[in-house]
C-alpha cells in the first residue's frame, strides 16, 4: 500500500495555504502529481514543492492550474496572496531607501543647503507618500462593507449562481486591497470583509451542491480570520462549517461545530444562527432534550440582540428565520402545537422583516404547509400553500425544491391517497418542482436531502 501523504497546514503561511488548495483540488480531480504536472508541462516533483509550500509557480502556470483543477478563481486568489507576501519579503521595500544619484533636490534649485538636507527631505517625502499609500480611506472601506451587506441580503432573493458570480467579483476587489500594505486598523477591517465574502461563497457553493468548493472557501475564510481578530467572523465561519457537516450527514459534527464557538460578543445574530443550527442537528439525531435546550438558548440570544447585523442577510438570523428553524425542529420532534406557535411567530415576523428575503419567508410558508398536513387539515394546507405556489420560478431555490419533494412524499402517503384535495395539491406542487426555464433548480444538481431554513 502507498504511503499516505502528510496532512498540510494551510495556516502556516500564504504559500502553505496555496499548496493546501492545490492538493485538495488535485485530489478532488483524482489526479496524481505526475499527471497534473504533465498537463502543465512540469515535473510531478515540482507540483509536490508547490503543495508543500516550498515554491510558487509563475502567474501563467497559476492561471493554468486554476483552469485545470476547476478552481473558479480560488487558486488564483491564493496564489496572489502568496506571491505578494513572498515579493514583499524578498524586496524588503523600505520608504527610507537611499535616493538615486542625480535625483533633483526636493527644495528647488535655489535652496542654499544640500547634501544631507536634500537626502533628509527626500526621505521625508518618501515617508509621506508611503504613509498615504497605506490609507484606503475609512469612507471607501465603509462603502465596501455596505456592498458586502447588500450582496448578503440579495443572496436570499436571487439565484445562487448569479449571486456566487457577484460574490467572486467583489471578493477579488477586496483581495486586491488586502494584498497592498495597509494601515493596521484598516487591514483588519478588510480581512473581516474578505473573510465574510469567503463565508458567503462557501454557503452559496453548498447550495449549488459543490461541498468541496465550499470547504475550500471555509479554509480561506479561516486564514483571513486569523488576521481579523473578530468574534463575529469566527461565528460566521463556524456556521458555514456546521452547514457543511449537516449536509454531509454528519449531524454530530454539525452540533460540535455550532457549540464549539463562544457566544459571539458582537451585537448581531450570528450566535442565534449557531444555536438554531445546533438544535437542528440534535433533532436530526433524535436527541430531543439537547435540541430543546439549544432552541431555548437561541430564543434568549435573539431577545438580547441590541443592534442590526453588520452584514446580515445570508449570514444573519432574524426572528423569522429563528422561528422557522424552531417550527421545523418542533415538527421533527412531534410537538405540533409548539411547531404551529413558532411558525405563526415566523409569519408575523415576516410582515415586519422584509429584509429576511423571499428564500427564508418561502421556507417558513412551506413549514406551515407541512404542519397543516401533519394535522390532517388539507383545507388550511391549501390556503397556506397559495403564496408559496405563486413564487416566481427564478426564486425557487434548489434547497426549497428539495423540501417540497418531501412534501410530495407526505401527500403520496396512505393518509391522503384517496383524497381529491390532496391530489390537487400534489399536482400543484409537482408543477412547482418542474425544472421550467428560469427556475433556479433547473440549473443545479438535485440535492440529496431536504435542508433546514437555509
Amino acid at each position: 500500500m502507498g504511503q499516505q501523504p502528510r496532512p498540510l497546514d494551510p495556516s502556516g503561511s500564504p504559500k502553505a495555504l496555496f499548496g493546501f488548495h492545490v492538493r485538495r483540488l488535485r485530489e478532488i480531480s483524482r489526479l496524481s502529481q505526475a499527471q497534473l504536472g504533465a498537463k502543465l508541462h512540469v515535473a510531478g516533483e515540482t507540483v509536490g514543492t508547490w503543495e508543500k509550500g516550498r515554491s510558487l509557480p509563475d502567474a501563467k502556470v497559476a492561471q493554468q492550474l486554476d483552469t485545470q483543477l476547476d478552481g473558479h478563481g480560488l487558486l488564483l486568489a491564493a496564489w496572489s496572496l502568496a506571491a505578494s507576501h513572498h515579493g514583499a519579503r524578498q524586496k524588503k521595500q523600505d520608504p527610507l531607501t537611499s535616493p538615486d544619484i542625480g535625483e533633483p533636490s526636493p527644495w528647488g534649485e535655489d535652496y542654499p543647503y544640500g547634501g544631507p538636507f536634500d537626502d533628509a527631505a527626500r526621505e521625508a517625502l518618501r515617508l509621506s507618500d508611503w504613509a498615504e499609500s497605506l490609507d484606503t480611506g475609512n469612507a471607501a472601506i465603509e462603502e465596501l462593507r455596505i456592498r458586502t451587506r447588500q450582496l448578503a441580503h440579495a443572496c436570499l432573493c436571487r439565484s445562487p449562481i448569479s449571486a456566487f458570480a457577484d460574490a467572486r467579483a467583489l471578493g477579488r476587489e477586496l483581495f486586491a486591497l488586502v494584498r497592498a500594505h495597509r494601515e493596521p486598523s484598516q487591514a483588519r477591517r478588510l480581512y473581516r470583509l474578505i473573510g465574510a465574502m469567503c463565508v458567503i461563497q462557501a454557503w452559496l457553493a453548498g447550495d449549488l451542491d459543490a461541498p468541496d468548493v465550499a470547504e475550500l472557501y471555509i479554509h480561506s475564510a479561516t486564514a483571513f480570520a486569523a488576521h481579523a481578530g473578530d468574534p463575529e467572523l469566527d461565528a460566521w465561519i463556524a456556521s458555514a462549517r456546521c452547514k457543511a457537516a449537516y449536509h454531509s450527514g454528519d449531524y454530530a459534527g454539525a452540533a460540535r461545530c455550532a457549540r464549539g464557538v463562544p457566544v459571539c460578543a458582537a451585537s448581531g445574530t450570528a450566535a442565534v444562527m449557531l444555536a438554531c443550527q445546533e438544535a437542528d442537528a440534535w433533532a436530526r439525531l433524535g436527541v430531543a432534550r439537547a435540541a430543546r435546550d439549544a432552541l431555548r438558548r437561541a430564543s434568549l440570544l435573539s431577545e438580547r440582540v441590541t443592534g442590526a447585523d453588520a452584514i446580515g442577510g445570508l449570514l444573519g438570523c432574524p426572528q423569522v428565520r429563528r422561528a422557522n428553524y424552531a417550527a421545523q425542529i418542533c415538527l421533527r420532534l412531534g410537538d405540533l402545537d409548539a411547531a404551529l406557535r413558532e411558525i405563526q411567530c415566523a409569519l408575523r415576523a415576516a410582515r415586519h422583516e422584509p429584509a429576511a428575503g423571499a428564500c427564508v419567508i418561502s421556507h417558513a410558508r412551506l413549514t406551515h404547509v407541512l404542519i397543516c398536513l401533519q394535522q390532517r387539515d388539507l383545507d388550511r394546507a391549501g390556503l397556506a400553500a397559495g403564496p408559496l405556489l405563486s413564487l416566481p420560478p427564478d426564486q425557487r431555490m434548489a434547497t426549497l425544491i428539495a423540501r417540497v419533494r418531501t412534501l410530495l412524499d407526505v401527500l403520496d402517503g396512505p393518509a391522503f391517497r384517496a383524497d381529491a384535495r390532496a391530489a390537487s395539491l400534489r399536482e400543484a406542487f409537482a408543477g412547482f418542482c418542474d425544472p421550467a426555464p428560469g427556475c433556479v433548480s433547473a440549473a443545479l444538481p438535485q440535492q440529496a436531502a431536504a435542508t433546514s431554513a437555509s
